[in-house]
C-alpha cells in the first residue's frame, strides 16, 4: 500500500499533530454522542411524567363540565391550562369525538365532525394513554371516563424546546473543548517531536562531518 506523498513529506510534530487531533476529535464526538443520547431518555422519561400527571389532574376539573358538554366552563379550564409555558396544545373532545374546545383557536371550537385523534382516544382501554413523539413536542391524551361511562377525551401537547437547549448547549460545549485540547495536544506533540529530531539532527550532522572526513 503506498503511502500518500502528503503523508511522508509532513514532518513528524505535523503528523503526530495530526494523529493526536483525530483522536480527539473521535473521543469528544463519542462522549458527546452518549451524553445527548442520556439527556435524551432523561428528558422524555421525564417529559412522559409530565403528561401523565397533567392526564390526571386536568380531567378532574372539568369532568362535570364535559358530562353537561359546558362549553364555556371547559374553554375557562382551557385558558387556565394553557398558562403552561411548556403547554403547545390543548383539545378536549366529547363523546362522539368532536372537538369542543382548542386552546389553538381563538373562541369556542365546536366541532360537528367526528375528530380521527378524538375516535382514538375514546378506544383506548381504561388506564391507557396515548403518547406520541412528534419533532417538537410530545403529544399525550386519555379518554375521560366518569364511573363506566366514557364521556370525552383529552389531548395535550408538550414542548421538548428545553432539549434541545440543552442539546445546542452540549455541542457548543463539546466543540470547544475538543478545540482547547486539539491546540493542547498539537503544542505537546510539537515540542515532543522536536525533543525527538533534534538528537536526530545533531546525530545526521555528525556522521556527515565524519563522512567527510
Amino acid at each position: 500500500m503506498n503511502t500518500p506523498k502528503f503523508w511522508r513529506d509532513l514532518p513528524l510534530g505535523g503528523k503526530l499533530t495530526l494523529i493526536s487531533s483525530a483522536l480527539v476529535i473521535v473521543v469528544v464526538s463519542a462522549l458527546t454522542l452518549l451524553t445527548i443520547n442520556r439527556e435524551q431518555t432523561t428528558f422524555r422519561t421525564e417529559l412522559e411524567g409530565q403528561a401523565e400527571l397533567l392526564l390526571d389532574t386536568i380531567p378532574l376539573t372539568m369532568r362535570d363540565e364535559l358530562y353537561l358538554v359546558e362549553i364555556d366552563e371547559i374553554n375557562d379550564v382551557a385558558l387556565v391550562v394553557s398558562e403552561n409555558e411548556n403547554l403547545t396544545e390543548f383539545v378536549v373532545f366529547d363523546e362522539m369525538g368532536r372537538v369542543l374546545v382548542d386552546s389553538s383557536e381563538e373562541g369556542l371550537s365546536l366541532g360537528r365532525e367526528i375528530d380521527p385523534t378524538g375516535a382514538a382516544l375514546l378506544a383506548l382501554p381504561d388506564g391507557e394513554n396515548w403518547l406520541e413523539w412528534q419533532p417538537d413536542q410530545l403529544v399525550a391524551g386519555r379518554p375521560v371516563r366518569l364511573g363506566n361511562q366514557v364521556i370525552g377525551a383529552v389531548l395535550i401537547g408538550l414542548s421538548n424546546a428545553p432539549l434541545q437547549a440543552k442539546i445546542q448547549a452540549l455541542q457548543i460545549q463539546s466543540a470547544l473543548i475538543a478545540l482547547f485540547t486539539m491546540l493542547l495536544t498539537g503544542v505537546i506533540a510539537f515540542l515532543f517531536a522536536r525533543q525527538i529530531t533534534t538528537p536526530v539532527r545533531m546525530f545526521a550532522a555528525s556522521a556527515e562531518q565524519m563522512a567527510a572526513g
